[in-house]
């Protein structure tokens, strides 16, 4: 058995040449029923493989539709999504998923230019592109990923040989995004259902409770077949908070995906001592999602960074199968091959594994000082009292930067003082790593998310930087 085999602790299956995996399923056509959630039975589409951009030689088409797909708050979102993925993949126009409802429009326009469906004056680029999806934009600037059917269905089949094969899934997360497209592209290419909880794209605030049914009541219909579901993180806090009955529900799930952001090592050891079998995803858009799941990669899909040697730290670099083809009108060179440079940082151990340190605009220069912002934030969430934390970095004319620190207290409404948190931080960071400001953010609130379950930080800087300077918290990190 190999390493990612033991560690995830469920078998392979085989992939045939194209991707695909024989489901043992038997194929279902589209039904959507009562309850507090949807049921969508997934048509399991198979198609021939289309040819690439440039079409064979001596031939020539008309360029691919890319059609926008409106997706609306709630199930009626999820059931045009699975519907036109369907079509793409059985060789029809490809998708261009945009949300609409509660959101703001400014985002949507960026979103729309990036994504430039239905515009005969931007034809789509290659003709095996079957979705193009925006990435989150969480810097003002979205951009459209280039997701061709041979990595969609490298994807699907990487993530069903990791897993043991198809599952039945309970979708809880936004799939106009490519995190919730893939768990739609995982029942349709594989013939499973999904269960959608009321919640998805906003329809609803998540409610704990009200996924507990949702999952039962997708439990009640499987039976014993695998049950999949992909959470953020700050859904998984939710649900450990609503007590005994969210975590009856974690716990007839035979996967939890955590992905989207980072998950807390205080959230994800108790859930695993409990017996919530629980994998974190790492992986983007221009992956299709997850491509390493507990930091191992999925078959086919490697690892290393541009340090001398490839594993030491420095910038991941992703080889496989499932990367994306490039972005749409916006050639890039991060892209060559089959590979993709991220803006990741993190490092590759001997066996492949992946061990991510953040973003590479994540770490900041304090006073001549290297500071990773995601190691500041892990530290903060292991002070007793912390629910969740997010650091964002202002500049600052002397120091070069200058940290806010933004809390979530777990129970006690006030939290830990500023001079513990502090002293967490300067003990396992240094002393410029250390926060010059402390906000507390209210449980009921939490970090500000973008519709992809990553934190805003782009609202978090706009609010820091109407923050006046504080006495004593505000001082540079050495006085």
């Amino acid at each position: 058995m190999s390493g990612a085999q033991s560690r995830l602790g469920l078998k392979r299956v085989a992939v045939d040449e194209q991707g695909r995996i024989g489901s043992r399923r038997a194929q279902r056509g589209s039904v959507c029923e009562g309850h507090d959630a949807c049921r969508i039975r997934s048509s399991g589409a198979v198609s021939t493989m289309i040819d690439g951009g440039s079409g064979a030689p001596g031939r020539t088409r008309p360029p691919r539709r890319l059609v926008e797909v409106a997706v609306v708050p709630g199930p009626l979102g999820v059931t045009a999504v699975a519907d036109a993925l369907s079509a793409a993949l059985a060789g029809g126009p490809a998708l261009a998923p945009v949300p609409v409802g509660p959101a703001d429009s400014g985002y949507l326009t960026r979103v729309r230019a990036a994504l430039r469906p239905d515009d005969a004056e931007a034809p789509l680029e290659r003709h095996d592109v079957v979705a193009v999806v925006a990435t989150s934009g969480s810097t003002g600037d979205p951009k459209g990923v280039l997701i061709t059917e041979a990595a969609m269905r490298a994807a699907v089949a990487g993530f069903h040989a990791a897993f043991g094969g198809p599952a039945h899934w309970v979708v809880a997360m936004p799939v106009h995004a490519v995190g919730g497209l893939m768990v739609v592209a995982r029942s349709v290419i594989g013939g499973t259902t999904l269960h959608v909880d009321p919640s998805v794209g906003g329809a609803a605030s998540f409610d704990p409770i009200v996924f507990a049914g949702t999952v039962a009541a997708a439990r009640a219909e499987v039976g014993s077949e695998p049950l999949f579901c992909s959470l953020v993180p700050t859904q998984l806090h939710r649900i450990v908070d609503a007590g005994e009955v969210g975590m009856m529900a974690l716990r007839s799930l035979d996967a939890v995906i955590s992905g989207a952001a980072a998950t807390p090592a205080t959230l994800l050891e108790p859930l695993r001592t409990l017996g919530i079998r629980v994998h974190t995803s790492y992986g983007m858009s221009e992956t299709c999602a997850g491509c390493g799941y507990d930091g191992i990669p999925l078959p086919g899909v490697s690892f290393r960074t541009d340090a001398p040697d490839g594993r030491a730290l420095g910038r991941i670099t992703v080889t496989g199968a499932q990367v994306a083809a490039g972005y749409r009108l916006r050639p890039d060179p991060a892209f060559t091959g089959g590979r993709v440079v991220t803006g990741d940082l993190g490092t590759v151990s001997q066996d492949g594994h992946v061990t991510l340190v953040g973003r590479v605009d994540d770490v900041v220069v304090v006073g001549g000082t290297n500071v990773a912002l995601p190691a500041v934030e892990e530290v903060l969430r292991a002070v007793p009292g912390v629910r969740d934390a997010c650091v964002v970095a202002l500049p600052d004319p002397e120091w070069g930067a200058r940290l806010v620190g933004y809390v979530v207290a777990a129970d006690d409404p006030g939290g830990p003082v500023d001079s513990a948190l502090g002293a967490a931080v300067r003990e396992a960071l240094g002393r410029a790593a250390v926060p010059r400001r402390f906000v507390r953010t209210p449980a009921s609130r939490g970090i500000p998310l973008l519709a992809t379950g990553k934190p805003d930080r782009a609202a978090l800087l706009a609010h820091a930087a109407t923050l006046p300077p504080a006495d004593g918290s505000d001082r540079p990190p050495e006085a």
